[in-house]
């Protein structure tokens, strides 16, 4: 999202699309890391060392970085662009995914129409189009429905590679909360399938286990850095009550599975919202929730998915996929925070410390296109009055869902907004004329489809399209412009940043992490996982907590900092919006900045003055 981060001092250049905290991201710390990571194996380097932000921080055990996962390095040593590399890892992941959907539905006894329709819901879902920014998730996510291919292979040959090939992928890719989410589904597939095959439960449950522990090994040389790294990070906490209610406050509110037939309903995060005389994002319920945000709060399926699962509904179909619609089962307990999260969050070391449980509805999305995908026809073939009958269901859930979420007494956050100012802001009409027209277009695609198998593929063409305008690539936030370079000789800068900002644009002098993509070394910084010596460090130069109110993970200098430690970090030139008195008289400022250099030893120093750093390799130290 370059245009996004260009919004913001010092290049302030209007951007296209509203600002959405989560996807700046892409830029703030993905971009980054893939840079990195495809630099060091383009040059035959390992990549241990993130030598940029934070004084210097861990690459490999940044977990998401996804230093080792063979994609990665595939691309570095291919010597690809980032930018294009990216891209292309993130189509290939999409359609991983939906190609990993399409064989699981097959293998679960689901027609080749159906299934692919399946697959290519799940690919082309809001939820893994809102991700595509964040590469790690649907690396992570695009191998959840082969590893469940593997579980319904067992005890087949083809079960245990395909089972331990796709754990360890899922591991490496590296968004590990999301990689946890799969290993539940795969666990209870798992058990599940073992109760219902009575007959070979002992070699499947063995085979199973076997596929989970050396998919976990392989990806060993990665997890076990970043499990150890893990013992240092700021976030690591103990567990208690007050610790859950702030957890759970990240939690999927229920009211939001009243979109399941349409993202549209909660608004676009890509559209802008004016509500009394401020620009936001138009996900509108990101006024309801603090911190709230489309990519890890949307389920919507669509009218094509909703379709197929209303009338593919049997009892055959629902013991087929029996052990993935509970994974999704429990995928909604967690998102919504329900005791069941609660056991986690208490029982299981680290669970307190990862991020929104309302992500865990991806198990929801993949379990609900599964069941959708399981449809077949040809074999069971709906009649006329059965499916007259699902479509008229089909129709009148997609008119309940509409009705009542536009009628719920919805309170904001914000103290200056009241109930009657996120009504106003919500876009009743249009949402619900578009919403229902959709629906009911595809309701009469799917009686056509049940009544007429000759023209079944076309209308399955047909539903295909509408899948993929829904919602489309217009949720992705792509530019190719990257940062205009700011220039300096410093070996090492600190950033006197503003604040930060969930809702609109935030008034930071320089985004963190930025001073990277140029070539920069920095003090401050912003990492997933943030090593909590680093933070202490920083803490220590500024005399408070270094995190701006709105993201914790931040690490910024602070104006009251002390010129002495900061020197001591090895900044050799300070860079600020405004006059800093602890510095002496201000240099003129520049585009907005004013550059005070800082004596000190630099970032490396000999007893006869500064050191001239020859080479910095990602595997040196």
């Amino acid at each position: 999202a370059w245009d996004e981060v260009r919004a913001i001092s010092p290049w302030n250049v209007q951007s296209s699309k509203p600002w959405d905290v989560l996807q700046a991201d892409s830029v703030l710390q993905f971009y980054s890391w893939r840079d990195q990571v495809f630099t060091a194996w383009g040059k035959g380097n390992l990549p241990f060392w993130n030598h940029y932000e934070l004084d210097g921080t861990p690459l490999l055990a940044n977990s998401q970085s996804g230093a080792f996962y063979p994609p990665h390095i595939l691309a570095g040593v291919l010597q690809l662009p980032t930018a294009p590399a990216m891209a292309l890892l993130a189509w290939a992941h999409l359609f991983w995914a939906g190609l990993g959907t399409y064989f699981l539905c097959r293998r679960l006894g689901g027609g080749q129409l159906p299934a692919f329709l399946g697959g290519a819901g799940f690919a082309l879902s809001p939820f893994m189009i809102g991700w595509v920014g964040l590469p790690s998730v649907v690396e992570t996510v695009a191998w959840i429905p082969w590893a469940l291919l593997g579980v319904y292979r067992l005890p087949a040959r083809s079960g245990l590679p395909i089972l331990a090939g796709s754990i360890a992928m899922l591991v490496l890719a590296g968004h590990l909360q999301f990689a946890a989410y799969g290993l539940i589904a795969v666990s209870v597939a798992l058990v599940v399938r073992a109760l219902q095959e009575r007959a070979t439960w002992k070699p499947m449950l063995g085979f199973g286990l076997l596929g989970l522990f050396a998919g976990i090994l392989i990806a060993g040389p990665q997890l076990l850095p970043v499990l150890s790294y893990g013992q240092h990070s700021h976030r690591r906490n103990t567990p208690t009550a007050e610790g859950l209610a702030a957890y759970n406050a990240g939690a999927l509110p229920v009211w939001e599975l009243l979109s399941l037939p349409d993202s549209r309903l909660l608004g676009s995060p890509t559209t802008e919202l004016e509500i009394k005389g401020s620009t936001v994002n138009g996900f509108w319920p990101a006024l309801i929730q603090r911190g709230g945000n489309f990519a890890e709060s949307t389920v919507a399926v669509g009218p094509v998915i909703l379709l197929l699962v209303i009338a593919g509904i049997r009892r055959k179909t629902l013991a087929a996929s029996l052990g993935i619609g509970i994974a999704g089962l429990v995928g909604l307990l967690l998102a919504i925070g329900s005791p069941l999260g609660a056991l986690l969050y208490f029982g299981v070391p680290g669970w307190s410390a990862t991020g929104s449980p309302g992500r865990a509805g991806v198990l929801l999305v993949l379990a609900i296109c599964v069941v959708a995908g399981c449809l077949n026809t040809e074999e069971e073939p709906i009649s006329g009055k059965v499916g007259r009958d699902r479509v008229l269901i089909y129709a009148g859930l997609v008119v309940l869902c509409v009705g009542i979420l536009f009628q719920l007494p919805l309170t904001p956050w914000l103290p200056t907004l009241s109930a009657d100012d996120v009504q106003s802001a919500v876009p009743h009409s249009a949402s619900a004329a578009a919403t229902i027209g959709l629906a009911t277009i595809v309701g009469l695609l799917g009686v056509v489809a049940f009544r007429a198998p000759k023209i079944r593929p076309f209308v399955a063409v047909a539903m295909a399209a509408v899948i993929a305008v829904f919602p489309g690539a217009s949720l992705v936030r792509s530019s190719s412009t990257r940062l205009p370079a700011i220039a300096t000789t410093a070996g090492r800068v600190a950033v006197v940043n503003g604040p930060w900002d969930l809702l609109q644009t935030p008034k930071a002098l320089l985004p963190p992490n930025t001073a990277a993509l140029m070539g920069l070394h920095e003090v401050g910084g912003y990492g997933s996982i943030v090593d909590k010596r680093t933070r202490d460090a920083v803490a220590d130069i500024d005399g408070e907590d270094p995190a701006p109110p709105a993201n914790g993970n931040m690490m910024f200098v602070k104006k009251h900092f002390d010129p002495a430690k900061l020197a001591d970090a090895g900044v050799s030139e300070v860079w600020s919006a405004e006059p800093l008195a602890q510095l002496g008289v201000a240099p003129a400022a520049v585009d907005g900045i004013y550059k005070y250099a800082l004596p000190g030893p630099g970032r490396g120093s000999l007893s006869n003055g500064p050191a001239t750093l020859m080479r910095e390799p990602a595997d040196w130290l």
